[in-house]
C-alpha cells in the first residue's frame, strides 16, 4: 500500500535529488482516479530514484539511477513518452494466489495488468494501455497475444 501499481510515464526529471539523481512517474493516472474515487488524497510525487531505501518511492541505487537517468533524459528530449510498468509481484500463478488470498477485492485490477506482464515477458516489448473501465482496470492492447 505504498508503491502504486500500474501503468505510468515518467513526467519530471530532478538531477538535484536528495537521492542522487530521480525522475517522478505520473501517478495518480486515470485508472488510479477511478478505482480511488472515494479517496481524498491520493498522494503524488512518486518518483524512481538513486539510493537503496525509501518510503512510497523506488529505489534502484546510485549506479543504476545514472544509467537510467542518462538514458531516459535523452529520449524525454525528443518528445518520446517514457512508459513505466510497475506490477505487484512477478505475476505468475504461484504468485498471483497469494495475493487473491491476501486482497480479492484486487483481483480484477491484477487480472487487466497481467497480459502486459506476460506479453513483455514473452516478447520483451511492449503493449499499449488504450484506457480503463468503469471500475479502473487497465484495457490493454497487445500484439501476438
Amino acid at each position: 500500500m505504498q508503491i502504486p501499481e500500474g501503468f505510468y510515464q515518467i513526467d519530471t526529471f530532478n538531477p538535484n535529488s536528495k537521492f542522487h539523481l530521480s525522475f517522478r512517474i505520473n501517478y495518480p493516472n486515470f485508472a488510479d482516479s477511478i478505482r480511488n474515487k472515494n479517496e481524498q488524497n491520493l498522494g503524488g510525487d512518486i518518483y524512481i530514484h538513486g539510493g537503496k531505501s525509501t518510503v512510497g518511492c523506488i529505489p534502484i541505487g546510485d549506479e543504476n539511477i545514472e544509467e537510467l537517468f542518462f538514458i531516459c533524459e535523452i529520449i524525454y528530449q525528443n518528445n518520446t513518452p517514457i512508459p513505466v510498468h510497475i506490477f505487484p509481484c512477478k505475476m505468475g500463478e504461484k504468485n498471483l494466489a497469494k495475493l487473491y488470498k491476501k486482497d480479492p477485492t484486487q483481483i480484477p485490477f491484477w487480472k487487466s495488468s497481467q497480459p502486459m506482464y506476460r506479453f513483455f515477458q514473452s516478447h520483451k516489448m511492449l503493449g499499449e494501455v488504450t484506457g480503463c473501465d468503469e471500475f479502473g482496470n487497465y484495457q490493454l492492447a497487445i500484439p501476438w497475444d
